[in-house]
């Protein structure tokens, strides 16, 4: 990660910034938020350490692990059931934030 870090944000104080790690923002009064997390990732600590902050500001939080995939799973919906999986389940949770009437 040092070096995807040097390259996204060379500056070490900026990588503090909200603008290039939301993890640093004030999260209050966000809407829900779902978080695919793939177990594999580099960034799955991080996911996970969201999906507690948003939780700690009062934010619906709904965070869906997938263990033995890695970052990126989800785009090779075509060949891997675990995305496809991931793809419904998320479909599906945003079906369900719709109001009746938009359906």
């Amino acid at each position: 990660m040092a070096t995807f870090w040097e390259i996204y944000c060379p500056d070490p104080e900026a990588r503090r910034s909200a603008l290039a790690s939301p993890i640093h923002a004030d999260l209050t009064g966000l809407p829900p938020t779902r978080l695919v997390v793939a177990d594999l990732d580099v960034l799955r600590d991080e996911n996970i350490e969201m999906s507690r902050r948003l939780n700690a500001a009062g934010v619906a939080v709904s965070l869906d692990r997938h263990p033995d995939m890695p970052h990126g799973f989800m785009v090779a919906a075509a060949f891997i059931p675990a995305a496809r999986r991931a793809i419904r389940s998320a479909a599906d949770w945003i079906r369900r934030l719709e109001p009746e009437e938009a359906r």
